[in-house]
């Protein structure tokens, strides 16, 4: 089945006798000498503004003319196999895709009992301070762990994730080192985490597989909690709030996971998507736009579905694993 996505006066006088003009010549060349001078005070104005123009424009093509690094994996979620990869072991920086690792352990602690859905966490000024993307809560006020979660899920916030990780582990520091140590238990050999959000470090990595890993592994081991990553929107004192994630809401058969930008990165997305049974995550990270990383993405899974899918021989009778009458 395919994709569903994608959807720049002159004038003249007759001629007089020249004795008409015998009064007023001097005043005719006093006029022409003024119009003459205002004229060329006028052009280098004119010159200026067209050199202003095209410095105004050169920041602008310099930007579009900027293509982050592109890479692009996707795992067979049923064994963890890698059916397609293009720099997939590539460093990448991961924006938000960081906030998967912070609420993979904030699910561990629900899992054993140390968190409560109920639990207050309470909002620093470290956390308060963070950049946009952010829920906007001032130091001291509070949100509970099930508000938290969706605040992470869904508005990406940034002041969030960070109390989170000092309501878990004392400092932001110390939980990014245990994000780390996690990110290497399951696997993840090339990430280094450094804070909770996702927000710009230039010593913060991750691969395109890394990312993979952990979506798996999140589908895996938490798949009670698994729904959070597909909920489009959610209301928090009074204001809604929406999903960034419009790859979910247009691929048929897309139910997560996270989307994360910066300039550094460019726009990285985690997916999951299953269609007749099998489902595929994926990873598509440096697009130069969402639209264009969701292209992509939209792309890469249509490939690998319409590959896996194909029917296979057995026993001299061709069979589809994957479709059924």
């Amino acid at each position: 089945m395919n994709s569903v996505y994608y959807r720049g006066l002159t004038s003249s006088e007759p001629s007089r006798p020249a004795q008409m003009f015998a009064g007023i010549r001097k005043p005719l060349i006093a006029l022409f000498s003024a119009v003459l001078l205002a004229a060329l005070a006028i052009s280098p104005s004119a010159d200026a503004k067209t050199k202003t123009k095209k410095a105004k424009a050169a920041p602008a093509a310099a930007a579009q003319a900027y293509t982050p690094p592109f890479s692009a994996l996707v795992m067979d979620a049923a064994t963890g196999t890698i059916l397609m990869s293009n720099s997939g072991n590539d460093l990448r920086h991961p924006a938000s895709l960081t906030k998967v690792m912070t609420l993979y352990i904030l699910f561990s602690e629900l899992d054993a009992g140390r968190v409560d859905f109920f639990d207050k966490i309470k909002i620093s000024r470290h956390a308060a301070n963070q950049a946009p993307s952010r829920l906007g809560l001032q130091p001291g006020q509070s949100i509970e762990v099930h508000d938290a979660i969706q605040a992470l899920a869904v508005k990406s916030a940034n002041d969030i994730a960070t109390a989170v990780g000092e309501h878990l582990s004392g400092s932001e520091q110390a939980f990014a080192r245990r994000m780390t140590e996690t990110a290497r238990r399951l696997g993840m050999t090339k990430t280094t985490f450094l804070n909770a959000s996702g927000l710009p470090n230039k010593e913060q990595w991750t691969t395109a597989h890394d990312m993979a890993m952990l979506g798996w592994r999140m589908q895996r081991d938490f798949p009670e909690y698994y729904s959070y990553f597909n909920a489009e929107k959610f209301t928090w004192q009074g204001q809604t709030f929406y999903s960034h994630n419009r790859f979910m809401r247009n691929y048929e058969g897309a139910d997560g996971l996270k989307t994360g930008f910066t300039n550094a990165s460019g726009f990285n997305l985690v997916a999951s998507a299953d269609r007749f049974g099998k489902r595929l995550i994926g990873v598509v990270m440096g697009g130069t736009t969402a639209q264009a990383r969701d292209k992509k993405m939209a792309q890469i899974f249509d490939d690998v579905f319409a590959q896996t899918s194909r029917p296979q021989k057995v026993a001299g009778v061709m069979m589809s694993g994957h479709m059924t009458p």
